[in-house]
């Protein structure tokens, strides 16, 4: 990839090049989200145009919590953080989100695999959350998720 192109090209099409669907959405001149499905989940990354050695992603699952259940939630992020230390958990009680996300510091040889390794670590924190939480599916959620930014997104759930 040639180094004067938007980083969010770059990795745009270095997920193309790896098979997965991708929707880059730009909020300005440095700010871009670049959307793809691995895992069978929705991943998102963050792109700062002027900071490349900067890596963060996203992972969002749909979960209306019960007002009972936000209590264990707030615990369990807190565990989940603990136990996967990279891993950040926010919840997000008026619009039923939960998001886990990750940030690391990278140079293009290191890149590949310390992307993967994020997408690892998000995919890990969701699972221990929803397993132990036990009140939604990770499944169920993750449909619901992408469902929802593909609606938002303007696609339909047969577009790729």
């Amino acid at each position: 990839m040639a180094d004067d192109a938007a980083n969010r090209d770059r990795i745009a099409s270095w997920l193309r090049s790896q098979g997965h669907d991708v929707t880059v959405v730009a909020h300005n001149d440095r700010h871009a989200s670049v959307c793809f499905k691995a895992r069978g989940a929705l991943f998102t990354v963050h792109v700062d145009e002027e900071d490349r050695a900067l890596l963060s992603i996203t992972h969002g699952w749909r979960a209306p919590f019960a007002p009972r259940a936000r209590t264990d939630a707030m615990t369990l992020a807190l565990e989940v953080q603990r136990r996967i230390p990279v891993v950040k958990v926010d919840l997000d009680w008026k619009d039923g989100y939960v998001r886990f996300a990750a940030e690391q510091l990278v140079v293009n040889a290191s890149f590949e695999g310390i992307f993967w390794r994020c997408v690892d670590l998000l995919s890990q924190a969701a699972q221990m959350f929803f397993e132990t939480l036990g009140d939604t599916a990770p499944e169920e959620a993750a449909r619901s998720f992408i469902e929802e930014l593909e609606r938002t997104l303007g696609r339909t759930s047969g577009e790729r």
